[in-house]
């Protein structure tokens, strides 16, 4: 934020008069995720403690001088003594100054704060320190805290990992525009990592987008994925696109999968595009289960009642 703006700000935060009407002002104080470097201090006397550090110079002692202000409802203090104890080193400073702007809705106080970083560290143990940081925010209410935290660090760090949180946060919450974007930044930035493809797979192929899905699947499939799903997926792709060769190619290729019903499903159904005639019992020698081999004759026969199975096929016989 300016300069200017910090200075409205905290001058609002000053006035007694206005934190009555200060939104979420009762929480700024009480909130108990706060963070002290001497525990001791949460519990103490406000009055007696702040006399104690009257004289606090150390990051730590600035911190919990911080915290103490805050308590007695004077925002404008903590703010001034987390920022001194942030630029002599304290991690606890740092997280407390995004508390406090998260409980005020203030996304630009929040991404200004983690921008200053933290003096004395150097950036593989900033980024380390917000990455734990942003893993520490699992609360519905510190959800904008931990978005640009691990924005920072993604963006100007490229931490793969502060990108896969975002992304799979993203997916979880089914913002499949914003999971897309990173993983196409993903993929640009780490070619190589074997679930980014698979993951920007999944969004496409859940948008029926078929044509761009199958490559990425099959990418991942290269890559080495290990998502469960892949290899009926891979299939399924080419066989929307009306490829049942490539589709059969890519049953080939699903070392491991070969007892995973949904694969072997989707190869039977690329077997059966090419020949309606084609013996399945193979497929079916797969799977121990009669539930199982039951499930598979009547999604590749199209049979809704187990009687008329009978009627279709030398493969009923097979499982009496």
């Amino acid at each position: 934020m300016s300069l200017l703006r910090t200075i409205v700000l905290l001058a609002f935060l000053s006035v007694p008069a206005c934190q009555g009407a200060l939104r979420n002002s009762e929480r700024s104080e009480n909130d108990p995720r706060y963070r002290y470097c001497n525990a001791g201090l949460r519990e103490a006397e406000v009055s007696s403690a702040l006399q104690q550090l009257s004289a606090a110079q150390s990051a730590c002692e600035l911190n919990d001088r911080g915290l103490l202000q805050l308590r007695i409802g004077d925002a404008r203090l903590a703010e001034k003594d987390w920022q001194a104890a942030q630029r002599a080193g304290s991690l606890e400073a740092l997280w407390n100054r995004l508390r406090l702007f998260s409980i005020l809705e203030d996304s630009a106080a929040i991404a200004e704060v983690a921008d200053q970083g933290i003096a004395g560290q150097s950036q593989s143990a900033q980024e380390a320190a917000y990455l734990q940081m942003a893993r520490d925010c699992v609360q519905p209410d510190q959800a904008l805290e931990r978005r640009i935290l691990l924005e920072r660090i993604w963006m100007q760090g490229r931490s793969t990992a502060a990108g896969l949180q975002l992304i799979g946060d993203a997916l979880a919450n089914e913002d499949y525009a914003y999971a897309e974007q990173q993983l196409d930044r993903l993929l640009s930035v780490a070619p190589q990592h074997a679930e980014a493809p698979f993951g920007l797979a999944w969004i496409r192929y859940r948008a029926r987008d078929y044509a761009r899905a199958a490559p990425l699947l099959e990418r991942a499939m290269d890559l080495g994925s290990s998502e469960p799903r892949l290899c009926a997926l891979a299939i399924e792709a080419r066989l929307q696109l009306g490829e049942a060769q490539r589709a059969l190619a890519n049953a080939a290729r699903c070392a491991g999968a070969g007892r995973d019903r949904e694969a072997t499903l989707q190869e039977g159904l690329a077997r059966l595009r090419l020949d309606y005639r084609v013996d399945l019992k193979s497929l079916l020698e797969r799977h121990e289960s009669a539930a199982d081999r039951r499930y598979l004759l009547r999604a590749w026969y199209g049979v809704d009642q187990g009687d008329g199975v009978h009627s279709l096929s030398d493969e009923w016989r097979y499982l009496q």
